[in-house]
């Protein structure tokens, strides 16, 4: 399955092998060279993925990712350092990245991070999916309650002025 994955990093070498591996992958790739340039991007492409760079001019990443949060809650975002602490993976985490990876990156990190990635978003497909045919059953099954209830007040009504005036 191809997707559209933003790779967004100030460094051309590492944007470039990045963006060439995904493509060999079978995907297609949108750069930013800042973080600025990556809120542009997601701004004007369609994207499935992105991975943002820390350390970038402009906008770092961890602002770009919370600014990304709020306008695209959905868009899945994962972080990338060469400087990576626990305390900067946790604020990542923190603030709705799905995945802090450090460069250099390990071999086959990339493709199992993409991979993941699909895995999940056919299963939110299956869910979905899933919670629609459950939504429609339940409608189904509750129709003729619905119906039944509507037909007994009918009926009421017609019954009710018919009925002896009771004392108080």
């Amino acid at each position: 399955m191809a997707i559209r994955i933003l790779v967004a990093d100030d460094d051309p070498d590492i944007s470039m092998s990045l963006s060439e591996r995904l493509r060999w992958l079978g995907h297609e790739v949108v750069t930013a060279a800042d973080g600025q340039a990556a809120l542009a991007a997601v701004e004007a492409h369609a994207l499935d993925l992105a991975f943002l760079d820390v350390s970038m001019p402009r906008l770092n990443g961890i602002e770009a990712l919370k600014l990304i949060r709020k306008r695209w809650p959905n868009l899945p975002v994962v972080v990338v350092t060469a400087y990576g602490t626990i305390r900067l993976a946790v604020e990542a985490m923190k603030e709705g990245a799905v995945d802090f990876i450090t460069k250099p990156f390990e071999q086959g990190q990339i493709d199992q991070t993409v991979s993941t990635f699909i895995d999940r978003m056919g299963q939110r497909v299956e869910i979905t999916k899933l919670m629609g045919e459950i939504t429609h059953d339940v409608k189904n099954l509750l129709m003729p309650l619905v119906t039944g209830t509507d037909l007994l007040a009918d009926e009421i009504d017609d019954v009710f002025p018919h009925l002896p005036a009771m004392e108080r």
